[in-house]
């Protein structure tokens, strides 16, 4: 398990976390294919927030969520994620959560689904608070 976003070049920074964040904020057509997934539980996001233009999907219902034979259909996904399904072989996922481990996870599960774009961003919300909390 793991052992595809153990591999350094399907790590992402936060440098560029920020770049995709801006460009999403600026709807630009380059970022329209990638989505920022939070794999946290709904509780910890509720406390400190989201990265600007992430969705949250906890990683204990990715899986069932984003699976071929998902109960979830594409309107009910976009109801209650707020963004359209992932799309095999055009959405870049970029998957964080606290520290690194859970999104790590996440590329594993969906790497399991068959879907080959998926990258960790490992420094997560504890680096992106850090660098651009205003407190």
């Amino acid at each position: 398990m793991l052992k595809r976003c153990f591999r350094l070049h399907f790590y992402i920074s936060l440098e560029q976390v920020a770049n995709i964040v801006k460009a999403k904020l600026n709807h630009s057509e380059a970022a329209r294919n990638v989505m920022l997934i939070d794999v946290r539980s709904t509780a910890e996001v509720a406390k400190t927030g989201l990265i600007p233009s992430a969705v949250n999907i906890p990683l204990p219902i990715l899986r069932d969520v984003l699976a071929p034979d998902s109960v979830v259909d594409d309107a009910e996904f976009a109801f209650f994620f707020g963004s359209p399904r992932p799309v095999k072989g055009t959405t870049q996922m970029v998957f964080y959560c606290a520290h690194g481990v859970r999104s790590a996870v996440a590329c594993e599960v969906v790497d399991e689904l068959g879907f080959d774009n998926a990258r960790n961003f490992s420094g997560s919300w504890a680096q992106w608070h850090n660098a651009f909390s205003s407190s």
